[in-house]
């Protein structure tokens, strides 16, 4: 099948509103949250997105799914063993933000690999869904000449580079997109990130323990007690 990249494109070919949420997962998996109308308009723009031609797009006889969202969740990781890649970045984001100038990127490099940054899994490092669509560029403030440069340069900097899948690199072809990796920019992994630091200071460090003032203080697992990000945490919210 012929595989297009685009769901705002797929649903203008099928005569309908993208619904508003919808993330293509890649893999004939996308998820939406919404009414039994919702979910068939969006089986509609998967079927085409996975290359479907558009009279066969329309489920006949389409089941609803009753799941709730943090069923669908817990399925999917059940099935791929972490949760799905519309939870991600914020992790990378930092990294970027505290090595930019360790790395020799000018501010505007910068800018670019964090547009970039907020498309990717912080588990895998990859992007997720095409890098050269029309809200990507908006959020670089490229033309598509400009931002496949600015690409470019990122690449010769070796901060970003081609995901690789049994030693081939997924450069995409005709149909698909290419897949980019952020490679580890920290010079000691795992990056903390807190207040620019790559790891925090022992002294900086909530001992777990209750601290009494004016009779508030806050509990063990307050977030005040964890070192670093949430490690339960992927990155961003649904999008």
């Amino acid at each position: 099948m012929n595989h297009i990249d685009d769901p705002e494109r797929a649903a203008a070919e099928l005569g309908v509103d993208l619904p508003k949420g919808f993330v293509y997962l890649g893999g004939g998996e996308a998820m939406v949250v919404g009414t039994a109308a919702t979910f068939r308009t969006a089986a509609a723009i998967l079927n085409r997105l996975e290359g479907r031609p558009v009279a066969e797009c329309w489920p006949a006889d389409a089941e609803r799914d009753t799941r709730s969202l943090s069923q669908m969740l817990a399925d999917w990781k059940q099935r791929h063993g972490e949760a799905p890649p519309i939870w991600m970045s914020i992790r990378v984001i930092v990294e970027v933000m505290d090595h930019w100038q360790d790395l020799g990127l000018t501010a505007g490099e910068r800018s670019d690999l964090i547009v970039i940054a907020e498309n990717v899994n912080d588990a895998t490092r990859e992007t997720v869904g095409p890098l050269h669509g029309d809200h990507i560029l908006a959020r670089a403030g490229k033309t598509a000449h400009a931002w496949r440069t600015a690409i470019n340069k990122l690449m010769r900097k070796k901060v970003l580079e081609y995901a690789t899948r049994d030693g081939r690199e997924l450069r995409g072809h005709t149909g698909q997109y290419a897949v980019y990796r952020i490679p580890t920019l920290c010079p000691y992994p795992p990056h903390d990130g807190w207040k620019g630091m790559c790891t925090r200071p022992d002294t900086e460090r909530v001992t777990p323990q209750v601290t009494h003032s004016s009779g508030e203080g806050h509990p063990s697992g307050d977030a005040l007690g964890r070192v670093g990000h949430l490690t339960e945490a992927s990155g961003s919210p649904l999008r």
